[in-house]
């Protein structure tokens, strides 16, 4: 199995195309199909030549960014949809800076509403934009709900995604709920090297007992790309998995200072304003931060307003919110 994330902005029609491939609806909340946006994440998953590929549809209204985020952890390609009408918008550069600041540089340019008069497809500009991006590996598509055929926009994607590679092993929960007569599930998308026989909570280093596992309603099967799970946890007297937690296959350490690298080149544009740091399924406000010029590298020790349980050189994001600005980090030390 592959999964996909969606990305773009508020109203480019990802849903459209999530639903177009897979022929489910992603947007089941009642505010969702009232407002007629993604609020929440949606899942689902299409099937073509006896190979699975998950799809986590995104929000793209700003007011859910941290919705957004959170549905790229751990994707091994990024199906970012631009309205041919519109062109890059506002959530479009929004979601690019923080796809590189994640390394999230497997992406699928699809223009949409090719059906519409006034649609113009610009892909000279997007690979001008795009093309100074260091290791991005991209393709472009189009795509007309009227006209496309849909073996041949799944044909394409799966040709984009066979050179992709992805070495992501970690887990962070983005569901946890309960059904009646099975217990407590969650699920989230396990990262390539992610194993299922040891399971620890990071937060507070508690082993879960897991009565089942499944992927798409199967049982799970290792393979050499992402997959969603789902858990089926035993009852423990400890903390219940919350959305945002991490998953491990390994004890770690837990604090709410620790050391970043930041890899972004625009340093020097780090102001000490409201901050956000998003990693994984989980986002935490900065309530400190310290620059630290060592050689030619930069580095900033931060205090977050609560503890968090990262993986060695974990992917992260600063979110400078008055500027808009994002830094793409890597996690140290605590």
């Amino acid at each position: 199995m592959t999964v996909l994330a969606t990305a773009g902005h508020v109203d480019h029609g990802k849903s459209t195309l999530v639903s177009f491939l897979t022929g489910q609806e992603t947007d089941r909340l009642v505010e969702e199909k009232r407002r007629g946006l993604t609020i929440n994440l949606g899942y689902t998953f299409y099937e073509f030549k006896n190979q699975i590929t998950s799809i986590v549809d995104v929000p793209g209204h700003r007011d859910f960014f941290k919705n957004t985020v959170a549905g790229f952890s751990n994707a091994d390609a990024i199906l970012f949809v631009i309205d041919s009408t519109q062109g890059w918008s506002e959530q479009s550069e929004q979601h690019f800076k923080a796809l590189v600041g994640l390394s999230k540089l497997n992406i699928i340019f699809v223009f949409t509403k090719l059906d519409l008069v006034e649609s113009d497809v610009s892909q000279e500009s997007l690979i001008e934009k795009v093309s100074s991006i260091k290791n991005l590996n991209y393709t472009i598509l189009e795509f007309d709900k009227n006209s496309t055929i849909k073996e041949h926009l799944i044909g394409s994607i799966q040709s984009f995604l066979a050179t992709c590679t992805n070495s992501d092993s970690s887990f962070w929960v983005d569901r946890s709920f309960i059904i009646d007569g099975i217990g407590r599930i969650i699920t989230g998308t396990a990262g390539t090297n992610f194993k299922t026989d040891n399971l620890i909570l990071a937060s507070n280093s508690e082993k879960l007992e897991v009565r089942s596992v499944e992927s798409v309603n199967d049982d799970y099967i290792q393979v050499p790309s992402s997959q969603r799970i789902a858990f089926s946890l035993k009852k423990t007297s400890g903390v219940v998995p919350k959305r945002g937690d991490l998953i491990s296959n390994e004890v770690l350490v837990t604090s709410d200072h620790l050391l970043i690298e930041i890899t972004s080149k625009q340093t020097h544009q780090i102001k000490k304003n409201t901050t956000k740091l998003f990693v994984g399924t989980t986002n935490k406000l900065v309530e400190k931060l310290h620059l630290l010029e060592i050689g030619e590298k930069m580095f900033a020790v931060v205090k977050l307003n609560e503890s968090l349980a990262l993986p060695e050189h974990e992917k992260i994001v600063l979110h400078d919110v008055d500027s808009n600005n994002f830094y793409d980090c890597i996690f140290v030390l605590f």
